[in-house]
């Protein structure tokens, strides 16, 4: 993986690099703060100065890289792999969000579930079935 890297032109290094430091911070973040403030956390990474960037990278290529690197540093909750995109997404100039979905397992068990959405467009990992849960009116 280290000589994958090293032949990588700058941008890519770069995007990696990037991608690693949102999949460490969203871990912690997400671990050990509320949803308020991870709003307020959202609010901090939103940058006018990002937009520059988005021709860089397509939110396709960009949830690619972030999938592949997720995968890479072990796996963890989905909220926790949907935060990070997010950030990841938005030092690019991107606005996703991050949509909730809810479904019934049983009388008694409700199971929920994030993914990202960009411009109405799920952006959804291998194997995952959003068409299972209903959309919460919540989104962050």
């Amino acid at each position: 993986m280290f000589f994958k890297f090293i032949n990588l032109d700058l941008k890519r290094k770069i995007i990696v690099l990037r991608c690693i430091r949102f999949v460490f911070l969203s871990k912690f973040l997400v671990s050990f703060f509320d949803l308020k403030a991870l709003k307020r956390v959202i609010r901090l990474f939103s940058s006018p100065k990002a937009k520059k960037l988005s021709k860089l990278f397509s939110p396709e290529e960009i949830f690619i890289i972030h999938d592949r690197i997720f995968r890479f540093f072990g796996s963890s909750t989905c909220f926790k792999r949907c935060f990070s995109a997010k950030l990841l997404m938005m030092s690019y100039g991107h606005t996703p969000d991050i949509v909730f979905g809810v479904k019934k397992n049983s009388p008694s068990e409700l199971d929920g579930h994030p993914w990202i959405e960009l411009d109405g467009k799920p952006y959804i990992n291998e194997g995952e079935n959003i068409n299972l849960y209903t959309r919460s009116e919540f989104i962050l």
